[in-house]
């Protein structure tokens, strides 16, 4: 009776010891599985922003187009700045006209 109890408990201590290494074995897996969907998502999303920056580059570039096509011309300015000036003075002299004779 000891001895078939003693077997027992060798077969069941056999059994765990298995149990135990195949629960590594697939742990250890499900860890590699995690580890390389992680960098396949990551890859993907990085492609992803890339052609949404590329996109992104080329509307720019249209809009920046498009807004100098519809810009005044700056001929003749030396400094830019003189474009603001000129509308300033301009601005001025209209806002200006109630403020002279007003017998007129």
């Amino acid at each position: 009776a000891a001895r078939a109890r003693s077997e027992g408990l060798v077969a069941k201590t056999e059994i765990v010891r298995q149990a135990t290494l195949t629960g590594s074995n697939i742990v250890q897996s499900a860890k590699e599985e995690a580890s390389k969907l992680k960098l396949d998502a990551s890859d993907y999303a990085d492609q992803k922003l890339a052609s949404l920056e590329i996109v992104l580059e080329r509307t720019l570039k249209t809009i920046r187009a498009g807004r100098e096509r519809l810009s005044p011309p700056l001929v003749g300015l030396e400094n830019p700045s003189e474009l603001s000036d000129k509308h300033s003075a301009e601005l001025d002299a209209f806002f200006d006209q109630d403020t002279g004779n007003q017998d007129e």
